[in-house]
């Protein structure tokens, strides 16, 4: 029988007196799927949360016993924790012995505009106490630079955006991305996979006059990719992608030149 939070929370008012200190009773981890990010790409975290209480932890607008806080810090910071402790809504319910995986978009609750490491944690505020996780590492990087653009954003004469293509080494492979930037505010309008990255033959990236962008580059020994990204006012995106050989003819997809279009922060949007 599933039961519904309010459901949940008259037991839980019920069994609080039998409750013991929760600090032992709670098994937490995060984890992150590279080590290293571009300035502006958007990433999440991987919370697993297990429930040794011998009630419902629950997470909730309508009724809760827990909060889950994610926590980020710079290297060596030096700072007030809360100033770097960011509340995450949720409406999940773990009933005990149970385990429950939350994603937690990162970039959505904080602003990583500077390079440098960085340490992510897991927290939950339950009966007062706070449980934190261990703490994970993880870089900000600029990437190395390939080639840039600047262009006047179309219709608004007092921004000047600057488009850079820059490849950054993530595990054995080299990728392509493309930052988006605003000149002025150093504010980003998007950062972009456009995936591998072979630095034989030179880039070459061209704003049209409806202000997209249109970058080609190298992407494996006999291939180059094509794309297309368009900017809002508040934001950007990509709109296309195709695949081609040097003479500009498609590039023959197989099984086994299957690719997978990256992901990025426009498909967030």
């Amino acid at each position: 029988m599933r039961l519904s939070v309010r459901e949940i929370g008259v037991v839980l008012l019920v069994s609080v007196a039998f409750v013991t200190p929760a600090a032992a009773q709670f098994r937490m981890g995060v984890s992150l799927e590279h080590s290293a990010y571009m300035r502006g790409e958007p990433f999440a975290a991987r919370v697993v949360i297990e429930n040794h209480l011998s009630v419902p932890l629950v997470f909730g607008d309508e009724y809760s016993n827990a909060e889950l806080i994610v926590e980020v810090v710079r290297d060596r910071s030096t700072g007030p924790a809360d100033t770097n402790r960011r509340p995450v809504r949720r409406d999940t319910v773990i009933m005990p012995g149970e385990k429950a995986i939350e994603l937690v978009e990162i970039t959505s609750l904080f602003e990583l505009r500077e390079t440098g490491g960085y340490q992510v944690r897991a927290v939950i505020r339950y009966e007062g106490e706070l449980i934190l996780s261990h703490a994970i590492g993880f870089d900000i990087v600029n990437g190395i630079e390939m080639a840039s653009v600047r262009r006047t954003f179309p219709g608004y004469s007092d921004i000047d955006l600057d488009y850079s293509l820059r490849y950054f080494k993530r595990g054995k492979s080299e990728f392509a991305f493309v930052v988006i930037r605003d000149v002025a505010t150093d504010a980003i309008f998007g950062t972009f996979q456009l995936g591998p990255a072979v630095r034989v033959n030179d880039p070459a990236m061209q704003v049209d006059r409806e202000g997209r962008l249109i970058v080609v580059h190298q992407s494996g020994r006999a291939r180059f990719t094509r794309s297309v990204l368009e900017v809002y006012r508040d934001g950007a995106k990509l709109t296309a992608q195709t695949h081609h050989l040097a003479n500009g003819a498609a590039f023959p997809e197989g099984p086994s030149m299957q690719y997978a279009r990256p992901k990025s922060s426009g498909d967030e949007k």
